[in-house]
């Protein structure tokens, strides 16, 4: 019998990315032995992303909502006001599902460079681990690793990071774990058990995906979201999962960004 997916992305004014990301949803949905849904929600886009996201889910089995807010368009900030509007959109989207009888839900930035191997080697995984509930990917960004020079790219989504001790996740590095025995198995590929991370590209099981919600305070929109599912079980990050984002480095000093990396780490 074939394994229900449901796939949930908010979006707006994605045309830059947005056919790439779809052609990756339907490389993924050529997989046999699964059944897809898809649940998209937008707001207050001023491109083409409406007509196309409903020309495509068009022929598919889902629900697409488009809402008209006029809501401020932050930039790639921690700002609360932003947690909270993200909050609000990433719960929209998920109760388009309803009651969401699938099997797995994965939930997906909207963004992110991922592909068909990414879902294979995440929900593997997420069935083979011990008392896994859901896995996440290792997602990298065009920014070296400034704080060991260990690789070309770096670990991008550090804000939703906390490790198994609750400790915050390091910001441009190879690893985001503080830790240097996890530091040893991120090096090795292995599997690690995280409070929260999320890598924009992440599998959960629907039966805890029904019992949680986002929710923020000072956290990034899917911390406290994380803290609730690992009451159902464990999360684990998957380093040899690598989706990527690609940063606008001409927006930064980079230089900034390196002084940062060191002493981050030297302060803990």
């Amino acid at each position: 019998m074939n394994k229900k997916i449901s796939i949930f992305c908010i979006w707006r004014d994605s045309e830059l990315y947005i056919y790439k990301t779809l052609q990756q949803l339907e490389e993924i949905e050529s997989l046999d032995g699964f059944e897809f849904s898809f649940y998209f929600y937008e707001n207050d886009s001023k491109d083409n992303t409406v007509e196309i996201l409903q020309n495509w889910i068009s022929k598919r089995n889902g629900k697409f909502l488009s809402e008209k807010l006029n809501f401020t368009k932050f930039d790639s900030t921690t700002d609360p006001a932003r947690m909270k509007f993200l909050c609000e959109c990433r719960n929209k989207c998920k109760a388009l599902a309803e009651k969401n009888n699938s099997d797995y839900s994965l939930l997906i930035d909207s963004d992110i460079e991922f592909n068909k191997l990414n879902f294979k080697e995440q929900l593997f995984n997420l069935n083979s681990l011990h008392n896994a509930v859901m896995t996440t990917a290792n997602v990298r960004q065009n920014i070296p690793d400034f704080t060991f020079n260990l690789s070309p790219d770096s670990y991008y989504d550090s804000y939703a990071f906390r490790d198994s001790y609750g400790n915050y996740g390091l910001t441009w590095s190879d690893s985001p774990f503080i830790r240097k025995s996890d530091r040893f198995k991120w090096l090795l590929g292995e599997p690690l058990i995280t409070m929260s991370s999320f890598g924009g590209f992440a599998i959960i099981k629907s039966d805890v995906f029904n019992k949680v919600q986002w929710h923020s305070d000072f956290h990034c929109d899917h911390v406290n979201m994380c803290y609730d599912i690992s009451r159902y079980g464990n999360i684990y990050i998957i380093p040899r999962s690598k989706v990527y984002v690609n940063i606008d480095t001409s927006k930064y000093d980079l230089n900034s960004f390196k002084n940062a990396a060191q002493q981050q780490f030297f302060e803990r």
